[in-house]
């Protein structure tokens, strides 16, 4: 008891802006586990003499500090695999907007801080991109589009939200995180993964914000003005051998249930996308519109790339040795290795002229 009232006393009767201010200044170069380790013993050395003067390899303390290191060092590891869905669009005249659902790998806090150190908010000139992050607000059941855009009709609404607060709402997996609360105009509302909604793959919307007129910001759509990219992170189709479907019970529709309604609204907003765009990339896609594409003007450029979790195109890229089982759950990161050679495997034949005419060069020419 009283070594933890000790330990609680220390932060305790902290000023927590010094606190937060010593924690920034931690010199963490690299995320390994003797690097966090050494981080952390020269911390305490620092600003804390006193009060942690025993560095004994078998004392209590540094036993909790290789603790909190090893478990550093898998937090970072599992920051590289968090699965996101990417778009990214942009106009003929240079511009881009940048659509995430769920966060990338983020080694460092500190990107989300403006020029003066204090959190980075939705609404900050120092924002260089626009940007579109989509979360589910589980209180009142609505997806929401946050969007940096002035000309955004929710702009206002947003802007001194703090980013980080919104991609945290944006990534918050049920099961995996706890809902994140936001404090908007409406009050406290609870937000989850922008992935429990239909707009799992935002490129629609994404289209939407920039070229519909009651949002704001007004593009003009067209196959010349517009590129749109999008960069999924794998699908698989859930198949149930017969007859055990007749068997399942709720516990087993569930699981299904979710990751089928995923996958269906992947394929249902690629689908759209590829029905209303211009393509120069061969398509590789579970659909065909070659049928009906004549009966749509072609709205803007489109590209999906993105890669089927099957055994059998695992093949086909030489992956075989994959196991597909092992690479599909989101917290896989055990697998990190596995997920990068798929990662680069299908960069490699992404064509530099899939761009031409909306790369910088192309407006300086």
């Amino acid at each position: 008891m009283a070594i933890n009232e000790r330990q609680v006393g220390l932060l305790a009767a902290e000023d927590w802006q010094k606190v937060y201010q010593r924690f920034r200044e931690a010199d963490f170069q690299s995320y390994d586990f003797a690097t966090l380790r050494k981080s952390m013993i020269d911390y305490l050395q620092l600003y804390y003499p006193e009060d942690f003067n025993d560095f004994v390899e078998s004392s209590e303390y540094i036993a909790l500090i290789d603790l909190i290191a090893f478990m550093g060092q898998i937090f970072e590891q599992a920051l590289h695999t968090v699965h996101f869905e990417l778009s990214t669009i942009t106009s003929a005249n240079g511009k881009t907007i940048s659509s995430s659902i769920k966060s990338g790998s983020v080694s460092s806090g500190r990107i989300f801080l403006d020029s003066a150190s204090e959190p980075l908010l939705l609404g900050s000139s120092e924002l260089k991109t626009r940007l579109m992050i989509v979360s589910k607000n589980a209180t009142s059941g609505e997806t929401w589009f946050f969007v940096n855009d002035k000309k955004n009709k929710f702009f206002k609404n947003n802007a001194d939200l703090p980013v980080w607060q919104i991609i945290r709402a944006s990534s918050a997996a049920p099961t995996y995180f706890p809902p994140c609360t936001l404090h908007t105009d409406d009050g406290p509302n609870e937000f989850i993964d922008g992935g429990m909604s239909s707009y799992n793959n935002p490129a629609f919307q994404l289209f939407l914000e920039a070229t519909w007129p009651d949002y704001g910001i007004g593009w003009k759509p067209g196959e010349k003005n517009m590129l749109l990219i999008s960069v999924g992170t794998g699908f698989s189709v859930e198949t149930i051998p017969f007859p055990k479907a007749r068997r399942f019970k709720a516990l087993r529709w569930a699981p299904y249930a979710i990751d089928s309604f995923m996958d269906s609204a992947n394929f249902q907003q690629n689908h759209l996308m590829q029905l209303m765009s211009h393509q120069r990339a061969d398509r590789n896609s579970r659909s065909s519109t070659d049928l009906v594409s004549d009966y749509f003007n072609s709205l803007l450029t489109y590209h999906r790339y993105t890669i089927s979790f099957d055994q059998k195109r695992f093949k086909e890229l030489n992956l075989e040795d994959i196991d597909v089982e092992k690479v599909k759950p989101l917290d896989c990161i055990d697998q990190i290795q596995a997920l990068q050679r798929i990662g680069k495997t299908i960069a490699e034949p992404i064509n530099i002229k899939d761009f031409e005419g909306f790369l910088a060069d192309d407006h300086d020419a």
